[in-house]
């Protein structure tokens, strides 16, 4: 299911410049416009949100119920997904493109933690806590971005409890990660470092 447009811009932009030349690039972030959401073609097919979630696949049942909450949107290369601080009112994911995590300096520039391509989760945490997102997030490609609201979805994990259990998993996987990873960079000097993340 691929549902992507790249314009010439779009596609002379990534042959032109090398990924790390590009994550390095201080460019002026694109504001934010509100998020437009778009028809359900652009939600994650029973095969994506199984890997979303882990575990067993997910039923017909429970991709259906869980694409009645959620809300996708396309982000344009180098728009911000989300900033840093604003409360999260949804668990956000990538379902295809390029996301950068990171840091955005007031004069622009954008020092990137980690990489995240679709499917993955973006914000698992926040919109669960309604609490602010801890990253900003910025797309590096076209890229299609799902919203699932906390409260809606909610009342899916009440119907299909199998999806909860599954989502806990997520959230221990996705802790996990991010405990190796200081462990990395507590534990490895500088040039190790730049290798793991080549």
């Amino acid at each position: 299911m691929d549902h992507q447009t790249y314009s010439p811009h779009e596609s002379s932009l990534s042959l032109e410049r090398a990924p790390l030349t590009r994550l390095r690039a201080s460019a002026r972030m694109i504001d934010r416009p509100a998020p437009s959401y778009s028809a359900t073609s652009l939600l994650p097919d029973v095969k994506q949100w199984s890997a979303l979630f882990g575990g067993s696949p997910a039923s017909a049942a429970e991709a259906t119920a869980l694409g009645e909450v959620a809300r996708a949107r396309r982000v344009s290369p180098g728009a911000l997904v989300y900033a840093r601080g604003d409360r999260a009112r949804a668990l956000v994911l990538v379902l295809d493109g390029d996301v950068a995590l990171g840091v955005r300096n007031s004069d622009g520039t954008f020092h990137t933690e980690r990489h995240m391509h679709g499917p993955a989760w973006l914000d698992i945490s926040a919109g669960w806590l309604a609490e602010g997102h801890a990253l900003d997030a910025r797309a590096m490609s076209g890229t299609t971005v799902v919203d699932l609201p906390r409260e809606p979805l909610q009342q899916v994990l009440d119907r299909y409890p199998s999806l909860a259990r599954r989502l806990i998993t997520a959230l221990a996987q996705e802790v996990r990660a991010l405990a190796v990873n200081t462990h990395d960079l507590m534990h490895k000097d500088a040039p190790a470092r730049l290798a793991q993340w080549l």
